[in-house]
């Protein structure tokens, strides 16, 4: 019975929102915050997934992921190519406000990114994989602002 209390009170832990946690006379009240992370690939039909039942593509990892966590299936590209789309993510704003007007134009310097954002509240950012923002028709936004 001790044993099934400790994982109740751990599984309580584990909720989303709020906790109490004692601190010497006092509670505190914790927020908890969700874990982000934003997976985009390039040249991906929107049915090539197993989720969305493909006869082929097994993708058990993403399937995962789709039963876990939010899954947008309203999500359009901000353009038909991978710089000025990815741009559009990052910065919440169309490509051509951000200066990405396709491959190989840098995204402005003054732009402020989700990354930025995030950091402001807490949260530590990576990026792995392609950047294709910082220009090869001057200089851009580089990838620093990720921890």
């Amino acid at each position: 019975m001790l044993v099934f209390s400790f994982l109740i009170t751990q599984l309580f832990y584990l909720i989303p929102g709020f906790r109490e946690m004692q601190d010497s006379d006092k509670q505190v009240q914790v927020k908890l915050k969700p874990n982000i992370i934003l997976l985009m690939s390039d040249d991906q039909g929107y049915g090539e997934v197993g989720y969305y039942g493909h006869p082929v593509l097994k993708t058990p990892h993403l399937d995962e992921l789709s039963r876990s966590g939010l899954r947008l299936d309203r999500f359009y590209a901000g353009a038909p190519v991978c710089s000025p789309t990815r741009s559009s993510v990052l910065t919440g704003r169309t490509n051509d406000r951000s200066a990405v007007y396709s491959v190989g134009y840098p995204m402005r310097l003054q732009e402020k990114t989700i990354a930025q954002v995030l950091q402001k509240n807490g949260y530590r950012t990576a990026h792995f994989g392609k950047w294709h923002l910082d220009g090869l028709k001057g200089p851009g936004r580089c990838s620093c602002s990720y921890d």
